[in-house]
């Protein structure tokens, strides 16, 4: 592969990164838009991860007071349905306590229907718990509640989370390589099209300063045919660690 690799010399690396390093740098205005994201993103995932967590654990803290502290009393089904597709079934209901009306929202257990042999139906009555001191915490009797719908709730947040420390990791490797990355010339040996708005993706191979071959694989938008020649720079102390030239986020102050 190695006869493929034009020379250095022979093809021109950009003015900006033929001086010393560590070069100065500078985020682009789409760099920018991206770091104000990740960021946010990283901010809502964090405030989300931390809301449910504390939503969870006070849903803990009410069952097992309800179960220790809780009074008996009837409430009426006010509705019953399942959320779309789902074999989640769930109850809406109401009860009073001292003449005054609360109501509650609870997901019917699996088997519950077989193992209590009643019937759930709007206007139904069924045993609610509720506490004294607080009668709008209140549960139905013998049923545990399901943290099923508090731990997807995770899913999402934690996912921003992921998201946001993935492009903010993305932008310091970026950066550390505008900074500190030794320009090389590569040739395109593959190109995968992406489908739709994901852009492409492409391998190429590239020469070190000491005569080894590296491959490396960057995605781009629009790239050219293989065996084009293409700028390459990587990290002296790590060449694993590469990029096309020019960036996507930076570029030379």
């Amino acid at each position: 592969m190695e006869n493929k690799l034009p020379s250095i010399s022979t093809l021109i690396i950009p003015d900006e990164l033929k001086g010393p390093l560590p070069r100065k740098v500078r985020l682009m205005s789409s760099g920018l838009t991206a770091y104000i994201l990740a960021y946010g993103l990283l901010a809502l995932g964090i405030t989300l991860v931390l809301w449910v967590s504390v939503n969870a654990s006070r849903k803990m803290q009410y069952q097992i007071e309800l179960h220790s502290e809780g009074r008996e009393t009837v409430g009426e089904i006010i509705r019953y349905w399942s959320s779309g597709r789902s074999a989640n079934w769930y109850i809406s209901y109401s009860l009073i306590v001292d003449g005054v009306p609360y109501r509650g929202e609870a997901r019917v257990p699996d088997n519950t229907l077989n193992s209590l042999g009643i019937s759930l139906n709007e206007h139904s009555t069924l045993s609610i718990l509720y506490l004294p001191t607080n009668p709008s915490v209140n549960y139905p009797a013998g049923w545990n509640q399901s943290y099923i719908s508090s731990l997807i709730s995770f899913i999402p947040s934690i996912g921003m989370v992921i998201i946001g420390i993935g492009l903010l990791l993305f932008f310091r490797q970026e950066r550390q390589l505008i900074k500190g990355g030794v320009p090389s010339i590569g040739v395109i040996t593959n190109i995968i099209r992406g489908k739709g708005r994901t852009g492409d993706a492409m391998y190429y191979e590239f020469r070190l300063d000491d005569g080894r071959i590296m491959n490396g694989c960057s995605p781009w938008d629009g790239v050219p045919d293989n065996g084009t020649s293409i700028c390459i720079l990587y990290l002296p102390q790590n060449p694993q660690r590469n990029r096309r030239y020019p960036l996507r986020y930076y570029r030379v102050a």
